[in-house]
């Protein structure tokens, strides 16, 4: 997730990120993933906060670009039946990561990312 403003954004399932997950470590695709990318021509595709309350993530990693801790994001009631969000699966990164790029070394860095966050 890119977190700017107001605005949420999802990365598709098979650019920047999203390919790096999906693809490369084999997360579960969550539905609303695999739905915007089958119309989304970009590599980030925004939606709206009442559709970004379906997430059926296990695991969210948000870029934050809204000068807003993940802590304060989460107190929205929107987030609270996030599955990521009740098994205290949310990995935050600033917006000066890796995550919003794409190639040999973002990808290799988000990889490690996931990596030390996820596996413990």
């Amino acid at each position: 997730l890119w977190v700017t403003g107001k605005d949420i954004y999802v990365s598709s399932d098979h650019l920047s990120s999203g390919s790096v997950l999906y693809d490369d470590l084999g997360l579960a695709k969550p539905k609303l993933v695999e739905e915007l990318s089958k119309t989304g021509t970009v590599s980030w595709n925004q939606v709206s906060l009442e559709k970004f309350a379906q997430m059926d993530a296990d695991y969210l990693f948000i870029v934050n670009s809204r000068g807003v801790s993940k802590d304060e994001l989460l107190k929205d009631p929107v987030w609270a039946n996030i599955p990521a969000v009740k098994e205290g699966h949310v990995y935050e990164f600033d917006d000066h990561s890796s995550w919003l790029y794409s190639g040999t070394i973002a990808n290799t860095q988000i990889i490690d990312d996931v990596l030390s966050n996820v596996v413990k």
